[in-house]
């Protein structure tokens, strides 16, 4: 009777797996949705542009071009594998690395790809790379940089023309 029932069981619980049971796609190696650039930029070691250049053993070698986050004055970054992320020699990327156990890597799930295919005004003006110094993590600001220059300079109008008035008046 037991082996009746178990059989039963079995038979009842494949057949619903089969005919009623839908299980949503699920990977190991998939990532979430992506974040928007800056605020992978905020979170990343370094976010720079540059021409990937060889793989050797698990070493990645760029010839960076433009940095938003790192040390500016580099022009050659070696960051380790992440054994995701693939890289054609002499191609442009936009790169944002982190480090995980010491080691720089490109993120796993980001934005990292060819230039081409990238939208640079997300991260704002770049520095060249070669030049000395950190790049300073520049705030990202909810409206537009020329409506913060176009304000400051209506302010110093404005603070001029009201001195030049008192300065007539007195």
């Amino acid at each position: 009777m037991k082996k009746g029932v178990r059989f039963l069981a079995a038979l009842m619980l494949t057949a619903s797996m089969l005919l009623h049971l839908h299980l949503p796609e699920a990977s190991a190696l998939k990532c979430a949705r992506s974040t928007p650039p800056a605020e992978e930029m905020a979170s990343s070691a370094l976010t720079f542009k540059g021409t990937f250049i060889s793989e050797n053993s698990e070493q990645l070698t760029f010839q960076v071009s433009t940095w938003w986050k790192g040390e500016s004055a580099k022009t050659i970054v070696k960051l380790y594998s992440n054994m995701w992320t693939h890289f054609e020699p002499g191609v442009e990327y936009i790169v944002f690395a982190s480090k995980q156990d010491g080691k720089l890597s490109p993120r796993l799930c980001g934005n990292t790809a060819p230039s081409a295919n990238f939208d640079m005004n997300a991260l704002g003006p770049g520095i060249p790379a070669g030049m000395p110094g950190k790049v300073p993590m520049i705030e990202r600001l909810p409206f537009p940089l020329d409506h913060i220059v176009d304000t400051v300079i209506r302010a110093a109008d404005l603070t001029r023309t009201c001195l030049f008035r008192r300065l007539s008046s007195s």
